[in-house]
């Protein structure tokens, strides 16, 4: 059983509310939720998402100043509706939560359990997501540039127990269907594609955490919004890279779930200066 079904078996209160790992709540946080769901009763939404906050550094480091960026980036003025894949804190009825079973119990945490339960939602009991901006929590840790990579690829290697335990989420990360006869010739051939590029962006990627930011803060949220777009290249390698592996260990039986090998994602690639 996930842990948190096991909590919600015993909750008696009427929401519920979900932080991912890592998320320092502040202390309105929870009064924000409640208050949503009393301004939204009666509309049809039941699932209320909230900001994400960087550490509060002073940006010294690119690499600070790009994640900076990258918690702006989760909420859109355009899109006033949440997606699933943004919800890293959400609040949502128990009673919605009990109906669907909870989370689904995959066999390792590194999934994406809630993106996966609020697709589950939607998909059973027409819950509908909205974002409450004044509903805040602080990430505990920015982690390291390697760090993030390799959780990338651990993510894209437990993507395929994912799909083939629960039908509600799927990776835009993924370039074909993972139960395509032709899904690992369509996941080599995209990270083929990107390999040379990525491989070479590999050390300038790793720098960001020692690569001072410059004074004038304008110029640093321009290199940060540069460096998050070229980012997001090299973590999709990567990702596809750990399903590609988790896809050729599994062979023909991909829906059994191998645990992701203890080494390092950089092993074997050389560094481009």
């Amino acid at each position: 059983m996930h842990y948190a079904n096991a909590a919600l078996g015993t909750a008696g209160g009427r929401i519920t509310l979900l932080l991912q790992p890592g998320l320092l709540p502040e202390p309105n946080a929870l009064a924000a939720h409640v208050q949503s769901h009393g301004a939204l009763a009666g509309s049809g939404v039941s699932c209320v998402t909230g900001r994400v906050l960087a550490p509060a550094t002073d940006k010294a480091t690119l690499w600070q100043a790009m994640l900076a960026r990258w918690c702006s980036s989760l909420r859109r003025a355009d899109r006033p509706e949440g997606d699933p894949r943004d919800a890293m804190h959400c609040s949502i009825s128990s009673d919605a939560l009990r109906r669907v079973g909870g989370f689904t119990c995959f066999a390792t945490g590194q999934t994406h359990a809630l993106a996966d339960l609020v697709c589950k939602l939607r998909a059973r009991t027409g819950v509908t997501m909205l974002e409450q901006p004044e509903a805040k929590a602080w990430l505990d840790d920015l982690g390291s540039p390697l760090q993030t990579i390799t959780r990338d690829y651990q993510l894209g290697w437990s993507s395929v127990h994912t799909w083939f335990t629960s039908n509600c989420w799927r990776s835009a990360w993924h370039p074909a269907q993972l139960d395509d006869d032709d899904a690992v010739t369509h996941l080599r051939r995209a990270i083929e594609n990107d390999s040379v590029v990525c491989e070479k962006m590999l050390a300038w990627f790793l720098a960001l955490a020692t690569r001072p930011a410059p004074v004038d803060a304008a110029l640093t949220d321009e290199l940060a919004h540069d460096a998050w777009e070229r980012a997001l290249t090299l973590r999709r390698w990567a990702y596809r890279r750990g399903t590609l592996a988790a896809m050729e260990m599994a062979g023909d039986r991909p829906a059994v779930y191998a645990s992701c090998p203890q080494v390092p994602f950089l092993s074997g690639l050389a560094l481009a200066a």
